[in-house]
């Protein structure tokens, strides 16, 4: 019988391949990490913008309850001082403040602003609507 030469293959990846692999998905990583990172940023600015607005609506809503008697009992009131003691005040220096474009028309205009600060950055919200006395 004759001896046929086998052809042996190396089997396996050379250094140079695994360094490239390795290479490839640090950088899909690295991207994947950042991405998160920003996200997480993006999640947390929306967050404080949505309790910003609910607090700026949970203003106009009493401002809207309070009309029920008397236009003039709700430009008269303190409703800066009335969101501080009534929970609008879970945003880093969060400040709300109520405007009233003119205070002897009907339907009044009223503004309301909240104002914060996050990662430095002056941040701020303002809705606007009409209120009628019923």
């Amino acid at each position: 019988m004759k001896n046929i030469p086998i052809l042996h293959k190396n089997k396996g990846f050379t250094f140079t391949e695994v360094m490239i692999a390795v290479f490839v998905l640090l950088v899909a990583l690295v991207s994947l990490l950042g991405a998160m990172y920003h996200f997480y940023l993006l999640s947390e600015t929306l967050k404080e913008r949505s309790i910003a607005i609910g607090d700026a609506r949970k203003v106009l809503e009493n401002i809207r309850e309070a009309s029920y008697s008397s236009l003039p009992s709700v430009t008269g009131a303190d409703w800066a001082g009335w969101a501080l003691n009534n929970g609008c005040d879970q945003l880093n220096a969060e400040e709300v403040s109520v405007v009233f474009a003119d205070t002897s028309s009907d339907p009044l205009e009223v503004t309301v602003s909240v104002e914060w600060i996050q990662r430095s950055r002056p941040r701020s919200i303002e809705i606007t609507t009409l209120v009628t006395e019923r």
